[in-house]
């Protein structure tokens, strides 16, 4: 694999559904139901949902998650 290449693989960050929720200011089972439903995708490591913060940009993006006001 090349270095540049690596090196994005590396610098990707992930979040909780706790720390989406935090962002989108909706509860951490609203972002579990995102999952659920196929509209953010995850993986689940130790009984823990992490979202790529790419994939959750991509979400935003596309509407298929959304903001909520405060």
């Amino acid at each position: 694999m090349c270095p540049a290449r690596l090196q994005g693989i590396m610098e990707s960050v992930e979040l909780t559904t706790a720390q989406i929720a935090q962002r989108c200011h909706v509860t951490d089972r609203a972002v579990r139901y995102w999952i659920e439903e196929g509209r953010l995708h995850g993986r689940l490591e130790q009984a823990e949902w992490l979202v790529q913060e790419e994939e959750l940009e991509r979400a935003l993006r596309l509407g298929e998650v959304e903001v909520k006001e405060r």
